[in-house]
C-alpha cells in the first residue's frame, strides 16, 4: 500500500511523526502550493529531525523559474544534495539540467501538476533521469493504475486536500483591490461562483486559485497497492482536524472516509471517477 507523505502546517510538526512516512516542505520564494515555506537553514534542522525519526524529507522547488532564479537554484540544489534530502519536487526543467550538469545525486520528482497525465511522457522523463512523478489531480483512478502498469517510474499521488487549479504570475487579487482602492486585510481571499467558494492566495510569486472542495480519496488510497506515496495537504485545514485525518489515513479503516466527510462537509472525489470529455484521437 502507498505510504503517507504529509504536507503539514508549521505548527507542531512533531505531532505527525508517528503517522507519516515522509514530509514535503517548500523553500521560500522558490516553491508554490505549500501551506508554509522554510529557509535552507531550516531544512538543515528538519533533516536532522527526519533522520532521527527515520522519516523521508522531500523539498519543493516547484515554481516556474526565471533567469534571475538560476544562480540561487543551483546553490540550493548543491546544498540539498549535500544534506542528503530524499527528493526534490520540481516544475521547471532547469532543475533536471542543473542536476545533470553538476552530476548531483539527489532524486527528482517531476511535479508539473497539469502535465503528468500519461505514462509515455512520464517514461520519457524517467529515461532522462527523474526518479518520481507527482501525478496530476485531473485524471481518474483508472488512469493512475494504467500509468502504474506501463512505467517503472516511482509515483506520488495527491489523495487529500484542496487542489491548485489555476496559477498566474499576475497579482489578480492585489490588482483588483488596487483598482477599486480596497484594503487588503487578509492573506487569503475567496472567489464566489455558483454558490461555491474558491480559495485564492496572492503572494509575491503571483496568484493561485484552489478547488472549492477538499479532495478525499480515502477508499481510493486503500487500493493503491503499487504506488510509492500519496500526499495529504493541510492547506486551509485547521491543524487539529488535519492531525485527526492523518491518523485516520494511517489506520486504514474503510469506515473513516465517512467520518472525514462529516468532519469537513465540503469534500468530494475530484476527478478520481470523472472521465475526461476530450481525448486525443488515435490515428
Amino acid at each position: 500500500m502507498a505510504k503517507l507523505m504529509v504536507i503539514p502546517s508549521q505548527e507542531d510538526i512533531s505531532d505527525f511523526m508517528n503517522y507519516a512516512d515522509a514530509f514535503l516542505f517548500g523553500i521560500e520564494k522558490m516553491s508554490v502550493h505549500m501551506p508554509f515555506y522554510i529557509s535552507i537553514k531550516q531544512v538543515k534542522k528538519y533533516v536532522k529531525e527526519m533522520k532521527k525519526s527515520k522519516k523521508k524529507l522531500f523539498i519543493a522547488l516547484n515554481k516556474n523559474m526565471q533567469n534571475e532564479d538560476l544562480k540561487n537554484l543551483e546553490s540550493l540544489l548543491i546544498q540539498l544534495d549535500n544534506l542528503d534530502v530524499d527528493g526534490i519536487f520540481y516544475y521547471d526543467v532547469a532543475v533536471l539540467n542543473i542536476k545533470k550538469r553538476l552530476d548531483l545525486q539527489i532524486p527528482l520528482v517531476w511535479s508539473a501538476e497539469h502535465l503528468t497525465t500519461n505514462y509515455a511522457t512520464i517514461q520519457f522523463w524517467k529515461n532522462q533521469g527523474i526518479d518520481y512523478t507527482y501525478i496530476s489531480s485531473e485524471i481518474t483512478l483508472r488512469e493512475i493504475l494504467e500509468i502504474r502498469e506501463h512505467t517503472n517510474c516511482k509515483l506520488i499521488v495527491p489523495i487529500f486536500g484542496y487542489l491548485p487549479i489555476f496559477v498566474s504570475k499576475r497579482h489578480t487579487v492585489k490588482n483588483y483591490l488596487k483598482k477599486f482602492r480596497l484594503q487588503n486585510s487578509s492573506n487569503i481571499h475567496y472567489l464566489r461562483l455558483k454558490e461555491e467558494e474558491y480559495p485564492i492566495i496572492d503572494d509575491e510569486l503571483g496568484s493561485t486559485i484552489y478547488s472549492a472542495h477538499i479532495l478525499n480519496g480515502y477508499h481510493e488510497y486503500l487500493v493503491l497497492d503499487d504506488i510509492e506515496y500519496v500526499t495529504l495537504n493541510s492547506f486551509e485545514i485547521p491543524n487539529e482536524k488535519f492531525l485527526k485525518i492523518v491518523k485516520m489515513y494511517f489506520e486504514k479503516n474503510p469506515n473513516h472516509e465517512k467520518r472525514i466527510n462529516q468532519m469537513l462537509l465540503n469534500t468530494n472525489k475530484g476527478f478520481l471517477h470523472k472521465e475526461t470529455i476530450y481525448k486525443v484521437k488515435k490515428i
